[in-house]
């Protein structure tokens, strides 16, 4: 990874320096503040929110991308490094 820079990742991963990962035992995803009764209450419950958010645009745009190009969809097909 190169220096200074960071992994947004989910809650399978284990901790490192490098991966920035949503709190435990925390709400943390975003059907939990649908209403706007049920706010984050906590630092921790805002922070999980904001991961989520996060998260769920880059997963977006991974679909884009996928759905551009189906070198990236078709992973399973096998290409030489020139393609």
């Amino acid at each position: 990874m190169p220096e200074g820079c960071c992994y947004i990742a989910d809650a399978g991963f284990r901790y490192q320096n490098d991966l920035v990962l949503p709190f435990s035992n925390v709400r943390y995803h975003l059907q939990d503040w649908r209403n706007a009764k049920n706010p984050p209450e906590t630092k921790k419950e805002l922070y999980n929110l904001q991961h989520s958010s996060l998260r769920v645009v880059i997963e977006q745009a991974f679909g884009m991308i996928k759905r551009m190009w189906e070198i990236v969809r078709n992973v399973s097909a096998e290409y030489d490094l020139e393609t």
